[in-house]
């Protein structure tokens, strides 16, 4: 599953990072990580438990 999220990561987002700061690239992480969320999240069907 690791692997996965990595490969997602680096498709979608990019494989660099564009922050020169330290600083600025823990923001770039946490919003591409935010956003692959929400991607996730999106992409989840609803389930219901029938009986």
């Amino acid at each position: 599953m690791a692997e996965n999220a990595i490969y997602r990561y680096k498709t979608i987002i990019g494989r660099g990072m564009r922050s020169r700061t330290l600083a600025g690239q823990r923001v770039e992480v946490q919003l591409a990580c935010r956003i692959l969320n929400t991607m996730t999240r999106l992409g989840m069907p609803d389930s219901y438990r029938l009986d």
